[in-house]
């Protein structure tokens, strides 16, 4: 409806007031907070000018008439009740009557705008149906129908939503499982409206048109708590706000460029790991043909220095790893190979972080040498332990979740984790560590490449098995 591509968002914001009580004593603070970053970030990246009036403003400031409205590309309310848009405060405190601006909105949506609903505490019904939409000229244009009560959908063990309708142009390219949220408001599509995505057997996207105008639920949250940080740093938030819009305003939609940007650098970066990862095996087995009952840790260190120098590695971006019997307890740059030899029946750990091209390879073998005598299991459990985890990784938003469920499984079969950092793995590319390691609280989204290490071991030995895992496009590719 308006040329200038202009966006209004309303609510997304809150005051907490918080009683401290300290025996006979207590006082109050008062603060201030908003939650619509993540969106303003996502639209105005698309080009889109962005006019934020939050929950506080609203009740007085927000356009009383179409004509006001027609300047804006789409309304969008976010976790704002439906008092905050029908009762002006000269109307509550003073009886002064005026326009209900929610009529308004029906009436922008009738004559060819856009209308977006957050879901949120105070969207839809809410909490304690507070949000109080159902009934009102807002049900009347939403794709949805309103429950009559609370309609939230709280998942504190999160779920994840899942796209049906991926031959539609606003969901076109996005990957059919997007990562986890925490809740959404339930809802119930209209005969009309057409559901995009889906979060356990509910709409959590759906669409639909109003008169000459065009309306979108989306069932979850924009930003915290439902909308975690995996979830509002994921590449296709951004994406789906971008096409959103486009479809919204009856533009033609396609991938944003910058979209088209990211993805041709995870395509370099997935190639140039594939490859650093490939020939960082190739020396592994090379150094393993080469392996001497007698040998030294120190000459088989020289030896990968030798054999990766051979296969042109530029040299390791981290100090390389021998290790036997008992000095696999320990894997780090603390403890370099030493005169340790090894014996008829060993253990050996070896770790490799070779340069090639400018990217990190990074692979991690555990050795039963001649048997590996009292060690096998230990070696089969590690194997056993890391493969499960490559597994569960396509089921994983966060590093946080992965470490979870391999935590558990070591804890399940005896044993300790013996990572000095006490993390799983890190993210690795042409440089390693910028999103962190795979640990508990680490809630950022998994992209691009992640190094799977779990270090497990006894009083007596350690053993680990690495592999470099990429996640792209909800699809996650073992490299090498």
């Amino acid at each position: 409806m308006s040329p200038d591509r202009r966006v209004l968002i309303a609510g997304e914001s809150w005051v907490m007031h918080t009683i401290h009580q300290k025996g006979f004593d207590s006082f109050t603070t008062t603060e201030y907070a908003e939650g619509v970053s993540w969106l303003r970030k996502a639209l105005e990246r698309a080009g889109y000018t962005v006019d934020f009036m939050p929950n506080h403003l609203a009740p007085r400031e927000f356009p009383f008439t179409v004509e006001e409205l027609s300047r804006y590309t789409a309304v969008i309310l976010s976790d704002i009740g439906a008092n905050s848009l029908s009762i002006h405060p000269d109307t509550f405190a003073r009886s002064h009557p005026h326009p209900n601006r929610l009529a308004v909105i029906r009436e922008y949506v009738r004559a060819g705008g856009a209308l977006v609903m957050i879901g949120g505490y105070l969207t839809f019904q809410g909490i304690e149906a507070k949000g109080a939409y159902r009934g009102t000229p807002i049900e009347e244009v939403l794709p949805v129908t309103l429950l009559a009560g609370d309609d939230r959908v709280e998942l504190p063990d999160r779920s994840r939503p899942e796209v049906v309708r991926p031959d539609h142009d606003l969901v076109r390219g996005l990957p059919h499982v997007w990562p986890r949220v925490l809740g959404y408001n339930r809802l119930q599509p209209k005969d009309s409206a057409t559901v995009l995505v889906t979060c356990n057997g509910d709409p959590f996207v759906a669409v639909g048109e109003y008169g000459r105008g065009r309306t979108l639920a989306f069932a979850g949250d924009c930003g915290p708590h439902w909308a975690p940080v995996s979830f509002v740093e994921w590449d296709g938030y951004d994406v789906f706000w971008a096409q959103a819009m486009a479809w919204l305003s009856g533009d033609a939609v396609s991938p944003p460029p910058w979209a088209a940007e990211r993805e041709a650098e995870l395509q370099r970066v997935h190639a140039g790991l594939q490859e650093a990862q490939r020939l960082t095996r190739a020396c592994m087995e090379e150094v393993k043909r080469q392996l001497r009952t007698g040998m030294t840790e120190r000459e088989v260190h020289d030896l990968a220095d030798a054999v990766t120098r051979e296969h042109g590695s530029s040299g390791p971006w981290y100090s390389y790893v021998v290790a036997f019997g008992e000095n696999t307890l320990h894997c780090d740059f603390n403890h370099p190979p030493g005169e340790r030899r090894l014996e008829a029946e060993d253990i050996v750990l070896i770790d490799l972080t070779p340069v090639f091209h400018g990217f990190y390879g990074d692979y991690t073998e555990t050795i039963a040498w001649g048997g590996g005598g009292a060690h096998r299991q230990l070696i089969e459990d590690a194997r056993a332990i890391e493969q499960a985890t490559l597994a569960f990784a396509e089921q994983c938003s966060t590093p946080d979740e992965l470490f979870a469920y391999c935590y558990q499984m070591i804890q399940q079969r005896g044993y300790r984790l013996l990572d000095h950092l006490g993390n799983i793995g890190h993210s690795i590319g042409p440089v390693a560590y910028l999103d962190g390691f795979i640990e508990a609280g680490n809630v950022r989204p998994l992209r691009g490449g992640w190094a799977l290490e779990p270090f497990i071991g006894n009083d007596r030995a350690g053993a680990k098995f690495e592999d470099i895992l990429f996640f792209q496009a909800g699809r996650v590719d073992v490299m090498g």
